[in-house]
């Protein structure tokens, strides 16, 4: 999984989503990384869960759950598990990423 490219995105200046591609440079990472996105947990069904929750809730009450996800991963990082403090902040990244990315689709 070293060689290939994850896509991240930053909220630009101007207020513009921009792709970044990172390039995770160990193992550990790798390993971080396929525990925080789309874990097996939460994609064995047809629907990942995540996109169940878009589809139940107004885009207002989506922006306060990944919120609120984002901030009970950063409040715990190194309190439940010292040894997975990073996959706890990374989580809490993919929240606040998940809902940037919405957010520009809901103002279209």
């Amino acid at each position: 999984m070293n060689s290939e490219t994850h896509k991240r995105y930053l909220m630009g200046r101007d207020g513009a989503l921009q792709q970044l591609n990172l390039v995770p440079d160990d193992e550990k990472y790798d390993e971080i990384y396929g525990a925080v996105n789309h874990p097996s947990h939460y994609t064995s069904t047809q629907y990942e869960t995540i996109e169940v929750i878009r589809d139940w809730m107004t885009f207002e009450e989506l922006k306060g759950f990944c919120v609120s996800n984002a901030l009970k991963y950063l409040s715990r990082r190194s309190r439940k598990n010292p040894e997975k403090e990073l996959e706890e902040i990374m989580k809490a990244q993919w929240y606040l990423t998940y809902i940037i990315k919405h957010w520009n689709e809901e103002e279209e």
